[in-house]
């Protein structure tokens, strides 16, 4: 019963029932062209793993059965790193995205990071209050201060518009003295 088939020689009937290559236990190597040492090691493919729940598919080795459902990578628990190909250590810490973050809160979309999840709803830039920066892409400190425009102002009334800075709302009536004279004399 050595050799019920092939060009090769083995010395227990079970030892290797096909193929070319030798190994040591009817269970071990059932098809395929590597060794192993586990019937349940490797019943499929070209690499060895150690736990058959280690790696059902795929081609990267991994350690718990939850650990690697799909893809590539190495993660260490089944919901750190549930799509994707980086790690993080929480599962609500990045449900998309190739950034990490600490709070789920923080950043729920975009690639910049943000410490309060009222701080960056949408943008690209940092700042402190949820009402600082409603929208566009620089900081200031009062949420009156700056509803629209590109330049910082230190009140609310100082610089309703434009791009200039001023200090006082009072600085402006002068001008506007000035301006109607112009246009009395000149209308």
């Amino acid at each position: 019963m050595e050799k019920p088939f092939g060009k090769t020689l083995w010395k227990n009937p079970l030892e290797k029932p096909f193929g070319k290559t030798l190994w040591k236990n009817p269970l071990e190597k059932p098809f395929g062209k590597t060794l192993w040492k586990n019937p349940l090691e490797k019943p499929f493919g070209k690499t060895l793993w150690k736990n058959p729940l280690e790696k059902p598919f795929g081609k990267t080795l991994w350690k718990n059965p939850l650990e690697k459902p799909f893809g590539k990578t190495l993660w260490k628990n089944p919901l750190e790193k549930p799509f994707g190909k980086t790690l993080w250590k929480n599962p609500l810490e990045k449900p998309f995205g190739k950034t990490l973050w600490k709070n789920p809160l923080e950043k729920p979309f975009g690639k910049t990071l943000w410490k309060n999840p009222l701080e960056k709803p949408f943008g690209k830039t940092l700042w402190k209050n949820p009402l600082e920066k409603p929208f566009g892409k620089t900081l200031w400190k009062n949420p009156l201060e700056k509803p629209f425009g590109k330049t910082l102002w230190k009140n609310p009334l100082e610089k309703p518009f434009g791009k200039t800075l001023w200090k006082n709302q009072g600085q402006i009536l002068p001008l506007l003295i000035d301006l109607t004279n112009f246009l009395a004399m000149n209308g």
